[in-house]
């Protein structure tokens, strides 16, 4: 765990430097690191000795050639973008490290970006802060949806900075290759379509929303499994044994106050936000939203990740919006109060565990 929290603070600490003049470098540098941090572990995630085993089924099992999957093989349920990454990957350095490596820094710099275009220089550390207390922990167990969700960060900057069509359609494209549940999230892009004029509509209207998913949303319990089920076992069978668990998505008071207070001041600030502050906020909101409904229940919550991930701009967009400055260190404080609390339980839970023993393959400390 120690060098985990030197590593991470030393991260943290570039990104504020990052804000001086022409020292934007130092922010990637601070996300190589947090890239190191996520592919070279020692297995502390519990999914990474199963994507050592695909790596080595790819190189070492019987294979037809370098572009095309051998039969004997998980079949489908390794992506082709995956299998090819470990593939090429695998024939010049033969070590999944090097494959974890490089997707963890095509993941960081996308956040990098993504910070880098939106958020005020000013708090760049406290977006990173985040971006390592809650979404980075989750994909050092998920690269391949890692992967995918930083092509659809690539997407959605690429709308927004009007850049050509044919410019997100590829990061879509290249994304569903590793996880083909980017192909779900290709309908939250036409939440970058709809009028600005109808801002506040969609504020009171997702607010709403938003107390249903929290204090209803364990009504519809049975509905969603079933759905879960159903889809993925029709449309992408290799995520369907997600969905077999029974789990709760009742929310309990601290559950509810994690959720609701970045939503509620995220929110109120989509009443005059324009531009691209205004679309931020609102993927966001909608995430959340979704992420009120599905909870916990299986895979249904990855799709809503497409979306969270947003926190880490629409955070500090939200903030630049807030005039008040004791409400603003309130929004900044607790918020990364509540996450480091949060992380904080999260160690105490058994599939998180492992971090308490943090540690790099090079064993530095």
């Amino acid at each position: 765990m120690f060098t985990f929290i030197v590593l991470t603070s030393i991260a943290v600490i570039l990104s504020f430097l990052s804000q001086n003049k022409n020292k934007d470098y130092l922010l990637y540098i601070g996300f190589a690191i947090l890239a190191g941090v996520m592919g070279f572990q020692d297995s502390i995630s519990v999914d990474f000795p199963g994507y050592m085993k695909d790596f080595d089924s790819i190189n070492r099992g019987v294979l037809k050639g370098v572009l095309i999957r051998s039969q004997d093989m998980r079949g489908d349920a390794i992506e082709y973008g995956w299998y090819l990454v470990n593939r090429v990957i695998g024939f010049v350095i033969p070590s999944f490290y090097a494959v974890s490596f490089a997707t963890c820094l095509f993941f960081c710099f996308s956040v990098a970006g993504l910070i880098k275009d939106v958020v005020p220089a000013k708090y760049r550390w406290v977006a990173t802060s985040y971006f390592v207390l809650s979404p980075m922990i989750f994909f050092m167990s998920g690269l391949r949806q890692a992967v995918a969700v930083g092509c659809f960060i690539f997407a959605v900057r690429s709308i927004l900075n009007k850049k050509k069509w044919y410019v997100p359609v590829l990061w879509l494209l290249a994304g569903s290759l590793f996880h083909t549940t980017l192909l779900i999230a290709l309908a939250f892009l036409l939440l970058l379509l709809i009028p600005e004029k109808g801002r506040v509509f969609y504020a009171v209207g997702l607010s709403f929303l938003f107390v249903i998913a929290l204090f209803f949303g364990e009504q519809y319990k049975t509905e969603l499994l079933a759905f879960g089920l159903t889809f993925f076992s029709d449309n992408m069978d290799q995520y369907a044994y997600y969905m077999t668990e029974d789990e709760s998505i009742a929310y309990s008071f601290r559950s509810i106050v994690r959720i609701a207070f970045p939503f509620i001041f995220t929110v109120i600030p989509m009443f005059k936000a324009k531009g691209k502050d205004f679309y931020y906020l609102l993927l966001f909101a909608v995430g959340q939203v979704i992420y009120g409904f599905v909870g916990f229940v299986g895979n249904l919550q990855r799709i809503a990740l497409y979306l969270t991930i947003f926190a880490v701009a629409s955070f500090m967009v939200a903030s630049n919006h807030i005039k008040n400055q004791l409400i603003n260190a309130f929004f900044i404080g607790g918020n990364l109060l509540l996450n480091l609390y949060m992380f904080y339980v999260m160690l105490g839970n058994e599939q998180y565990s492992n971090f308490l023993h943090y540690r790099t393959i090079f064993s530095i400390f």
